[in-house]
C-alpha cells in the first residue's frame, strides 16, 4: 500500500481513447469529456458506456461514423490491498444529443457504445442443433461468439473467459437463425438445477468475464470468499451518523457512503398476483393428451440466502397462500424425454424473483474500481434510534438494513475531477439455507 494516500474518489480513469482505424483517428476523450460512465449490470449482458463531450477548442464531432474504438483503463488507489487495473474495449453504437453552446461557443454531444464482443455477435448468428445440458450449449453458443469476433488490435480476447454453473436435464434444441447473447436469453428460460432451487440463471458481463451463473450460487461463492478480515473489510461500506468531512483517515473515508436509498421492501401483494407465494404449473402433454398440475407453495428456507432470520408471518401464509393466484401453462411431447424439469424450473424462478428483488437499496460510493455486477457488498448502516448521548455515536447497526447484499447494478462515473460509484444491491428479506 501507497505510504500517502490520495483523496478516496479522485479521478482514476488514466487512459481514455477513441479510434478508428479505417480513418487513422486517435483522440484522448480524458480532456473533452463532461461525464464518462460505465455501467455493468445482473441484468444486462455487457459493459455499456456513455460519455457527454463538450468540444470547445477540437472538431471531432464532424469526423466520426459512429462505429469507433473506445479503449478505457483505470484503477483505484490501494487503500486495503493493491488492485488490478481494469481495461475495457467498447464500440461506439450511438451519436447524439447535438448542441451548440453560444456563451462558450462549445458544442455538446455524447457517444453511447457496447462492449466490443457484444458488438460483433449481433452481426453473427447461431443456426445449429444441440443435445446436451443447457449450461454446455451456453458454452458453446459464447464460444462461436468470440471465434467469429472481429478481433480489434485493442481486443484482448483472453479477457472473455466464460463462467458458468451446471444445469440439469438433456435437451434437444435447435436454435434458428439467432444472434448468440439473443440465444442466451432464450437458454435461461429453461434452465433447471436441484443444486440451486431458484433455477434463476443470469447471462451477464463482470470483472471476472462473461457468465452464465445462477443467483444463488453468486451468493454462495461470495460468502466462501469472505475467510478472512480483510476479505470483508475490502467489500464493507458505512453509513454513520458522522458527517464525511468529519473523517480524517482516508481509509475510512473511502468506505464511507455518501448517499443510500432504500427503494424497495417487498409487496406481498404483488408477489401473491404473480404466482410467486403460490403459484400452478399445468403441463399438458398434447401427444398423450393428458393434464398434469404442478402446484407450489413459497418456502423461504429452501433458497441460498444471506443469512437473515426473518421470516415470513403465519398471517401473510394464510392470507397468500390459500390458493394458487396464477398458473402457466406448458406444452409436451410425452415421447420426448430430454428436458429439464420445466414446470418446476417455472415455479422456483416466479419464488426466486420474488424473494431476491424483494429487498433493493442504492448506494453511492467513492470510485472503486473493484465494484462489479455479481459480487457482494457488506452494508453497515448505524441504528438512528440507538445512539450515546454523551458521544453522539451510533450504538448498534440497523439489522433492516445491514448485512451482506448482492450487487446488482453498478455505474463507475468519472467527470473531469470525481469518480464515484452508484450501486444498486438486491437481497431477500428472508432467511435462507
Amino acid at each position: 500500500m501507497l505510504s500517502e494516500l490520495p483523496k478516496p474518489g479522485h479521478h482514476s480513469l488514466t487512459s481514455c481513447v477513441l479510434i478508428n482505424d479505417s480513418t487513422n483517428l486517435a483522440v484522448d476523450l480524458s480532456g473533452i469529456f463532461k461525464n464518462f460512465t460505465i455501467t455493468e449490470s445482473i441484468n444486462q449482458n455487457e459493459f455499456t458506456f456513455k460519455a457527454d463531450l463538450v468540444e470547445t477548442a477540437t472538431n471531432l464531432y464532424s469526423q466520426l461514423t459512429g462505429d469507433e474504438v473506445v479503449a478505457v483503463e483505470w484503477v483505484s488507489p490501494p487503500y486495503i490491498e493493491d488492485l488490478e487495473p481494469r481495461q475495457m474495449v467498447f464500440r461506439v453504437t450511438d451519436i447524439g444529443g447535438l448542441s451548440f453552446d453560444d456563451n462558450t461557443e462549445a458544442f455538446k454531444y455524447t457517444i453511447i457504445g457496447i462492449d466490443e464482443l457484444s458488438y460483433d455477435q449481433s452481426f453473427n448468428v447461431v443456426s445449429t442443433s444441440y443435445s446436451d445440458t443447457l449450461s454446455n450449449i451456453a458454452e458453446k453458443v459464447f464460444n462461436h461468439a468470440v471465434d467469429n469476433s472481429i478481433n480489434s488490435p485493442l481486443t484482448d480476447t483472453s479477457r472473455y473467459k466464460f463462467n458458468k454453473d451446471e444445469t440439469e436435464g438433456i435437451v434437444d434444441i435447435i436454435i434458428p437463425k439467432e444472434s448468440p447473447f439473443a440465444t442466451m436469453s432464450y437458454l435461461r428460460g429453461y434452465t433447471y438445477s436441484s443444486a440451486y432451487p431458484s433455477s434463476m440463471y443470469l447471462f451477464f458481463q463482470n470483472k471476472d468475464g462473461y457468465n452464465f451463473k445462477n443467483i444463488e450460487s453468486l451468493i454462495e461463492e461470495g460468502k466462501k470468499e469472505l475467510t478472512t478480515d480483510i476479505a470483508l473489510k475490502k467489500i464493507s461500506y458505512q453509513k454513520s451518523t458522522q458527517e464525511m468531512a468529519n473523517i480524517s483517515d482516508k481509509v475510512s473515508l473511502a468506505y464511507n457512503i455518501a448517499y443510500l436509498s432504500q427503494f424497495n421492501k417487498s409487496s406481498l401483494h404483488a408477489s401473491s398476483t404473480s404466482g410467486a407465494l403460490h403459484g400452478t404449473v399445468k403441463e399438458i402433454d398434447y401427444m398423450f393428451k393428458d393434464v398434469t398440475i404442478h402446484t407450489k407453495k413459497i418456502d423461504t428456507k429452501e433458497f441460498i440466502g444471506f443469512d437473515k432470520k426473518e421470516e415470513l408471518s403465519t398471517k401473510t401464509l394464510d392470507t397468500y397462500n390459500k390458493e394458487p393466484q396464477a398458473s402457466e401453462y406448458i406444452y409436451v411431447d410425452g415421447l420426448k424425454t430430454n428436458r429439464p424439469n420445466l414446470a418446476q424450473s417455472i415455479l422456483n424462478k416466479k419464488i426466486g424473483g420474488a424473494l431476491f428483488y424483494s429487498n433493493m437499496v442504492q448506494v453511492t460510493i467513492p470510485g472503486n474500481s473493484d465494484m462489479s455486477a455479481g459480487k457482494l457488498f457488506n452494508l453497515q448502516v448505524s441504528n438512528r434510534l440507538k445512539v450515546d448521548l454523551d458521544s453522539g455515536a451510533a450504538m448498534a447497526l440497523d439489522e433492516n438494513l445491514s448485512g451482506l447484499y448482492l450487487i446488482k447494478d453498478v455505474q463507475h462515473i468519472f467527470d473531469s475531477l470525481i469518480y464515484t460509484n452508484i450501486i444498486t444491491l438486491v437481497r431477500s428479506n428472508y432467511a435462507g439455507k
